[in-house]
């Protein structure tokens, strides 16, 4: 099972929610006020996606303008979700709002579902030839590699 950081994010909030940890324990799990420490790692998962995104389209470029629109759709469909989701749950981050976290992960989750849906779904409708194949395995390419490529440079886990 593939897991993007947003959901080993929601996965680690709702394991200390199912533990309904005191106040006094997430001090002692040494949780500060305000958490700031996944901020660098998503902006880096962010950047990575942007690299991603550009070198597909330039890979692409000699394939023709059809498979150019194609896979720069699907890239980018899957950057700007992203990037509008990470900016959705870590706008006013603070580890103490567990709930109010909660209901911002998943607010996020919803409004990147619809906008995807959407615009793959415009995409295929508007735009004629499409490759889907090409589109598809964009989006797939621009959500994984950056995560794995992340997690393998920085150690993160």
């Amino acid at each position: 099972m593939f897991l993007d950081l947003t959901t080993h994010a929601k996965m680690l909030i709702l394991r200390v929610l199912n533990r309904k940890l005191s106040t006094h324990c997430l001090v002692a799990l040494s949780i500060p006020n305000k958490q700031t420490s996944n901020q660098p790692q998503i902006k880096q998962l962010l950047r990575w996606q942007a690299n991603v995104t550009v070198a597909l389209i330039v890979i692409v470029l000699p394939f023709g303008t059809a498979m150019l629109v194609s896979v720069s759709i699907g890239a980018v469909v899957c950057f700007l979700t992203n990037w509008i989701s990470a900016k959705w749950i870590f706008r006013c981050y603070q580890a103490q709002q567990l709930q109010s976290l909660m209901l911002r992960m998943y607010t996020a989750e919803l409004i990147k579902l619809t906008l995807v849906t959407l615009l793959l779904i415009t995409t295929f409708v508007t735009i004629k030839p499409l490759y889907p194949l090409a589109l598809l395995g964009a989006y797939f390419i621009v959500q994984m590699l950056p995560a794995f490529l992340t997690s393998r440079f920085t150690g993160a886990k």
